[in-house]
């Protein structure tokens, strides 16, 4: 992944907009991250990596922190990053939730994080989920495998090489995320133990053992007592033994069942043929009553029926019976035709009112035929009208609105640059003044300095003339005459008061120097702005800018209608823009509109058709119907007397024939009844014949039952006592055989966790007492050592390199991931917390560096195009800090390398800069790149 572009706003110490062209850097080579402590460097990689995962890089810092506090309310926290991987350009634009203040009302609403991720083929992604998913897709890595691989912190392994043991362990499995191993090894052991306490708790033997009843079998019960006794000093249960002793329980117990089952047979039998004994007897005594209730019965039923048949009124109403149906029938079939005859007329009228209905249906279905035929014709003109209209594409209107707002930007730009200009203009003119003004006054006080010390010298022959004595040699010319000694003038200045001037004419001089300094100084912005303005305005216009005879360029009101005419553009392709879309809407909708009416207009028309048919269809019914009245006769005058007639007959005859059925049912049921009784008789005097003459009577055969149920009972006993021990050992022995199986499963279950989780704890006898954890670690610290060692050879002129402590000493699990340095000078080894600052620095580099490159291999080989090394480089000295950097000179043949640092050296050495700024005056920081 290879930043080329990255615009930011109201994020950590940035208030404003920043835009930063990474592309400027190039592809490969090292560029420095420069600024004041706590300026925003690091803030730069938080914002990469907040567009591409979410969250800042730090763990100290998350997307709920990142707002500046100096930001305007109204200005969003947003990223937006495009970057390239391989030969395809993304766009990720990220904004964190934040609160604004309404527009319309007073308070603050809080405005949503949004994410959009927009691919080369078009694509846009804007769930988190998606995009979150689709970069590490696109990058191979996830957010930790990034940090570690593209932002090499070095707090984490200056502190990994000065660590103890344990805390070497703990950062270890932070970085590596050796964590899940160690909760193996914990989870392993836990579950040991609770297997451990699962046996312990098991129900005893002795407690299933006892539920076992042998009194019947004093053989049984004694081997019985002599297992139980052993339970109490065994660790193992004797199964075998136990096994033996219920499977002969429940033999013996079977045996009996069978012998107790048998005899309850044989008594059963027994009982059952006194019962069918005693049953006959008891039913020779229901046979001869029912044979004497029989005869006075056939008695009876004999007399009634010569009664009935004796009777001759009803002889006389079954002849009258026979004539009835005759009539009924002649008179119904009178009735059928004047019947038909109602029910055409009733036809007529309904078929009438048919078409009066389906006349009404047509006129409805013209009429909205018509009215749909109108929607139609209106649609289409409309539509019509719609196409006609020529309009430019969507995508069209978008992109230029695009390059219009990027010039407006770039206007708006130009326009704060040039009144920043005046402001350095008027610096300018003030540094002048100043300037002017210092000169004059060094001018005046080196001139006064001068006459001082003009008079001073001069004054001097005067002072030295006050201690010639007469006869005494001058020490000037050696006389010993002095006929005209040099007078001193009463304005002669003293050294004190020559010193003084000395000293105000040489801070005169200093001031003099420093207001020149400033002056050169503004002067040389003044001329860099100004080449920018011209560079600027003449790249936008093609032409040079109008400057003023103050300097100022006078562009301004050019500058503000070429914004107010950019705006106007802007907001011309945005109502462009939804014209457009309202025209597509409208034009879907009218299309809709004219299918769904092209659909009813032919729903229509088949159902006018539908309707003119079934119209056909009754005019032809009513026809038919009036044929069918003319060519019926009637031969009634009255339906009523017609209908009186029927009912009087029609209720004669049901009498009649209630009566003669009553009396044919009597007749019948009597001679049925005789029939029934005769047969009765022979069949209950045959069945009395059977009987055995010796059969005993009811009472001595009821109580030689009573004797065999009671025989019955005790066996039922015996055998139901029988029966209930022969599950309850079953079930013994079943529980027996199930404990057996859970102990032996259970401890065979114990036997292989307690070798897996010695093994994962390192506690196997005559083997290195090593964890899983500390074993993943060190293989993972292998790994790293062997790419840093690469590279703390080469930053140490080939004199170190990194040495890990393989043997274990003592029962300790953690002491292999010691770190030693080997120094190949000395040819000794020594612990890494022992190397000085400069030396702790370039290892901990390596180190970082190594782990960098193991990442990249444990992720399927993805490449990292470019690289952030955070701070630490002020331990070095001079040929420390070239061996570094030449280190990563070479690393950066291929790649990206961003160094985050203030070290004033680094300044001087690397070319290409982004220099982070806190200007005068204005809260937050600011970007620019140096190449």
């Amino acid at each position: 992944m290879r930043p080329l572009h990255l615009r930011i706003s109201a994020f950590g110490p940035y208030a404003g907009v920043e835009d930063i062209p990474l592309q400027e850097l190039g592809t490969t080579g090292l560029y420095l991250i420069s600024g004041e402590t706590g300026s925003g460097k690091t803030s730069l990689f938080d914002a990469v990596m907040f567009a591409l995962y979410g969250e800042p890089s730090g763990a100290g810092r998350d997307a709920q922190t990142i707002r500046c506090t100096y930001a305007d309310a109204k200005i969003p926290t947003k990223v937006v990053l495009t970057f390239a991987h391989g030969e395809s350009v993304y766009v990720i634009e990220r904004s964190a939730a934040y609160m604004r203040p309404k527009m319309r009302s007073e308070g603050s609403i809080k405005v949503a994080a949004q994410v959009v991720l927009r691919c080369p083929d078009g694509t846009e992604l804007t769930r988190s989920e998606d995009v979150k998913k689709k970069i590490v897709d696109i990058l191979g890595l996830d957010r930790n495998q990034f940090l570690q691989t593209s932002m090499l912190a070095q707090g984490d392994f200056i502190r990994l090489l000065r660590a103890g043991t344990e805390e070497r362990r703990k950062i270890f499995s932070r970085i590596f995320g050796t964590e899940k191993y160690g909760e193996l090894q914990k989870k392993i052991g836990d579950e040991k133990r609770e297997l451990d306490k699962k046996l312990k708790n098991m129900q005893p033997v002795m407690q299933i053992a006892e539920m076992a009843r042998c009194e019947r079998y004093a053989d049984l019960e004694n081997r019985l007592n002599e297992v139980r006794m052993k339970l109490t000093g065994l660790d193992y249960p004797p199964f075998p033994e136990l096994f033996a002793i219920l499977q002969d329980v429940i033999e013996r117990d079977m045996h009996q069942k069978s012998q107790y089952e048998e005899e309850k047979r044989e008594l059963s039998k027994l009982r059952e043929n006194l019962h069918h004994d005693f049953l006959q007897a008891r039913e020779r005594e229901r046979i001869k009553r029912e044979l004497e209730k029989i005869h006075h019965q056939k008695k009876d039923r004999a007399d009634l029926l010569d009664q009935i048949q004796s009777d001759k009124t009803l002889i006389e109403k079954g002849k009258e019976l026979v004539t009835l149906p005759l009539e009924l029938h002649k008179l119904e079939g009178e009735r059928t035709k004047y019947e038909l005859l109602d029910r055409l007329k009733a036809d007529l009228a309904s078929e009438s009112k048919v078409i009066n209905f389906l006349y009404q249906k047509k006129r409805k279905y013209e009429a909205s035929l018509q009215r749909s035929l109108k929607k139609k014709e209106i649609s289409e003109n409309f539509l019509q009208t719609l196409e006609a209209q020529n309009l430019p594409g969507e995508e069209y209107c978008r992109l230029s609105m695009e390059k219009w707002i990027q010039n407006l930007r770039t206007l708006e730009q130009l326009r704060d640059s040039s009144r920043a200009f005046d402001g350095m203009l008027d610096t300018l003119r003030h540094a002048t003044e100043a300037y002017a003004k210092a000169k004059e006054i060094q001018k005046e006080t080196r001139f006064r300095y001068e006459r001082m010390f003009d008079n001073f010298i001069a004054e001097q022959m005067g002072i030295a003339a006050r201690s010639l004595l007469p006869g005494k040699p001058c020490p000037l010319c050696g006389s010993e005459d002095h006929p005209h000694p040099a007078p001193i003038s009463a304005q002669a200045p003293t050294q004190i008061q020559v010193q003084c001037a000395k000293s105000e004419a040489e801070k005169a001089d200093e001031a003099l120097n420093a207001k020149a300094s400033m002056q050169q100084k503004a002067s040389a912005a003044v001329g860099i702005h100004r080449e920018n303005l011209r560079r600027h305005f003449d790249s936008l216009f093609h032409r040079e800018p109008v400057w003023k005879s103050d300097g100022k360029m006078d562009e301004r009101a050019f500058l503000s209608e070429e914004i107010h005419k950019a705006e106007r553009k802007k907001a011309d392709l945005e109502e462009m823009v939804h014209q457009i879309r309202q025209n597509a809407v409208l034009k879907i909708r009218s299309c809709a509109v004219l299918k769904r009416l092209d659909g009813l207009i032919q729903g229509r028309k088949d159902q006018l058709s539908e309707t003119e048919r079934n119209i056909e269809s009754s005019h032809i019914k009513i026809q038919e119907k009036e044929k069918q009245i003319q060519s019926l006769g009637v031969f009634f005058s009255s339906l009523q007397e017609l209908e009186r007639e029927i009912v009087r007959l029609t209720l004669r005859k049901k009498d009649l024939t209630r009566i003669c059925e009553e009396a044919e049912r009597r007749k019948v049921a009597l001679q049925g009844e005789l029939d029934r009784l005769r047969g009765e008789e022979h069949s209950l005097e045959k069945q009395l014949s059977a009987f055995r003459h010796d059969l005993p009577s009811e009472e001595s055969l009821q109580r030689s039952s009573s004797i065999l149920t009671e025989k019955i009972a005790k066996t039922e006993e015996q055998l139901e006592i029988v029966g209930n021990n022969i599950p309850l050992h079953q079930s013994v022995l079943e529980s027996l055989r199930r404990c057996q199986h859970e102990r032996e499963t259970l401890e065979d279950e114990i036997r292989w966790k307690s070798e897996l989780a010695d093994t994962l704890n390192g506690n196997l006898a005559d083997q290195e007492h090593i964890g899983l954890e500390a074993y993943v670690q060190g293989m993972f610290f292998d790994r790293i050592l062997k790419f840093a060692d690469k590279q703390m050879l080469e930053m140490s002129s080939g004199q170190y390199e990194f040495r890990r402590q393989n043997r274990l000493g003592g029962s300790r699990q953690h002491t292999g991931l010691d770190l030693y340095v080997y120094d190949h000078h000395s040819g000794t080894a020594r612990k890494a917390e022992t190397l000085s600052g400069g030396e702790s620095f370039q290892a901990a580099l390596s180190l970082a560096l190594g782990l960098s490159e193991a990442v990249q291999t444990c992720a399927g080989g993805v490449r990292i195009e470019t690289l952030f090394i955070d701070e630490g480089f002020g331990s070095l000295d001079r040929e420390s800090l070239n061996r570094a950097v030449t280190v990563l000179e070479k690393l950066s043949e291929h790649r990206m390398i961003g160094i985050i640092s203030h070290v004033e050296m680094l300044r001087s050495r690397i070319e290409k800069q982004i220099c982070i700024v806190r200007e005068c005056g204005r809260e937050g920081s600011s970007v620019r790149i140096e190449v």
